[in-house]
């Protein structure tokens, strides 16, 4: 769910070769690096140990990258 306290679910339902996941705070600094190389068809994303607010996501594929908002209680 988004908004969450701390974890998210990562689905990849058009099963892309997904690479990695980098959750940047407000400010664009890097809070967490995620390997998705092994994931198949979804992933557990713990941003728990961050502070509460509004974090951006940016996801690498092999084809193309997409941000997804994030918003932690």
């Amino acid at each position: 769910p988004n908004p969450s306290h701390g974890q998210f679910i990562m689905k990849n339902m058009e099963h892309l070769n997904l690479v990695k996941a980098d959750v940047m705070d407000i400010n664009g600094r890097l809070v967490k690096s995620i390997d998705l190389s092994n994931i198949q068809d979804s992933a557990t994303i713990d941003i728990s140990s961050v502070a509460s607010g509004l974090y951006f996501m940016k996801v690498y594929s092999q084809k193309a990258n997409t941000v997804i908002k994030l918003i932690k209680e």
